[in-house]
């Protein structure tokens, strides 16, 4: 895809699914919270030289990416910014290409989920440590890019003893649902639990023809969530997810006990009915309420979140909710390598709050304290992300696997098996096998 430098886009292409968001400037905010200078320019002036960045296209639009070129060439006038444009699910082979052909073509590449994708960017050697432009006598303004950092972000976004990845916005496993039908259905207190969900579902089944709850991404957002929310320490001795624990088995018997109560379907319908308002009730990555709102053209009113993952006890968050972190990762064999380092620090640094309220806008939540500390920051519609970061606080981290995607695939369809009324297979069966399955998976691709 052809390369754009951003003063001369006139136009960037997006996913009609994303156009429906709706993208408010925010140039002005940029420019006035900005303050000239916070990162010294090196003395002497670098050589001119061309900052490529490939992008996601979701985040070109998503952030307003053609907002930041004005400020960006203000303090560093001698790497231009050139964005080379990717869909997400064609980010990695795009890197892989570059790489392939040791052109050097991108300096900077984002998003990288982190740690769930960590270890494939590792392996194929695509990207390179962030530790000598962060650590003490790296760049200007680094230090407080890292002292703003939770420990748990900071380990999402490590490998190998490193840091592989500059978090942006952090994701996480939350339960929303839509105001209106549990009003209506006489559901007067949040649901906490798994069992205030499932009395909130029964209430929404007697009084309405919506979906009451489902699911999407499953089974990180159900199975996954689940034994995160019953576990004090959600991992075995060897660094496998205890497919097969005691909390496992819990949450996938509650889960088939929602499917042949007609709660909740076999089969997730996932984004699209809540997107369409019918359903009540959702588990899924807590961006789901931002797009609730803009589908729907509820408003804050419409759905509500904690940002917290449904709890099995009432009294403690065991081991949170799983999340992640979507980094800027500096790419192996970048040509302007001390650009692409400077670029990250100064768009997520603390005199940049503007550009990071953009990112609690539209893609919740951003990385660092700092950011919902700010005056920008105190409008309560952004409560439930302070809360959804305080759960991410106290989580424990997911860890590095190449093999993740392939276990949770393993684990998926023994969970449909278990989830079809028509081929019912036990509980504890499909999930004794699972685990199993999954074992193989990581041996076979020697973890």
């Amino acid at each position: 895809m052809t390369p754009t430098r951003l003063s001369e886009a006139t136009a960037l292409s997006r996913r009609s699914v994303l156009r429906l968001l709706g993208a408010a400037g925010t140039a002005a905010a940029v420019a006035a919270c900005r303050r000239p200078g916070f990162l010294s320019r090196p003395e002497p002036t670098p050589e001119i030289k061309d900052l490529n960045l490939l992008v996601a296209e979701e985040y070109l639009f998503l952030l307003e990416f053609e907002t930041i070129e004005g400020p960006w060439s203000e303090a560093y006038p001698y790497w231009p910014l050139v964005v080379h444009e990717s869909d997400l699910d064609g980010l990695f082979n795009q890197a892989s290409q570059a790489a392939a052909d040791g052109s050097g073509a991108y300096d900077g590449i984002l998003p990288i989920p982190m740690p769930t994708e960590t270890q494939n960017w590792l392996d194929f050697e695509l990207i390179q440590p962030w530790d000598a432009h962060l650590e003490e006598g790296g760049l200007p303004g680094a230090d407080r890019i890292m002292e703003g950092m939770d420990l748990p972000v900071r380990e999402a976004a490590r490998a190998r003893g490193q840091q592989m990845g500059l978090p942006i916005n952090v994701s996480s496993i939350a339960l929303a649902w839509l105001n209106a039908p549990l009003e209506a259905a006489g559901v007067t207190e949040a649901p906490v639990t798994w069992a205030d969900t499932m009395l909130a579902a029964q209430a929404i089944k007697q009084s309405s023809s919506l979906i009451p709850f489902d699911r999407a991404f499953s089974p990180l957002s159900d199975l996954v969530a689940m034994i995160w929310s019953g576990e004090e320490n959600p991992y075995t001795s060897d660094d496998h997810i205890k497919w097969d624990g005691e909390v496992a088995l819990l949450a996938l018997t509650w889960l088939q006990d929602m499917v042949l109560s007609d709660l909740m379907p076999e089969n997730e319908r996932g984004f699209g009915m809540w997107m369409q308002g019918r359903t009540a009730i959702m588990t899924s990555v807590d961006l789901h309420g931002a797009v609730a709102n803009t589908f729907q053209g509820a408003g804050n009113a419409g759905f509500a979140t904690t940002g917290a993952n449904m709890r099995l006890g009432r009294d403690s968050a065991k081991a949170g909710t799983p999340f992640w972190a979507n980094c800027m990762g500096l790419a192996r064999g970048a040509r302007n390598i001390e650009g692409a380092a400077a670029f990250g620090v100064w768009w997520l640094g603390p005199d940049n709050i503007a550009l990071q309220r953009r990112i609690a806008d539209v893609a919740p939540k951003p990385a660092y304290r700092y950011v919902y500390e700010h005056d920008l920051m105190a409008d309560a519609k952004y409560d439930w992300q302070r809360t959804a970061m305080d759960t991410v606080r106290a989580s424990v981290p997911l860890r590095p696997s190449t093999t993740f995607a392939q276990e949770l695939a393993v684990v998926s369809s023994w969970m449909e098996e278990a989830l079809d009324p028509a081929g019912y297979v036990p509980a504890q069966d499909a999930l004794v096998t699972a685990a199993q399955e999954a074992r193989a998976v990581r041996g076979a691709a020697g973890g």
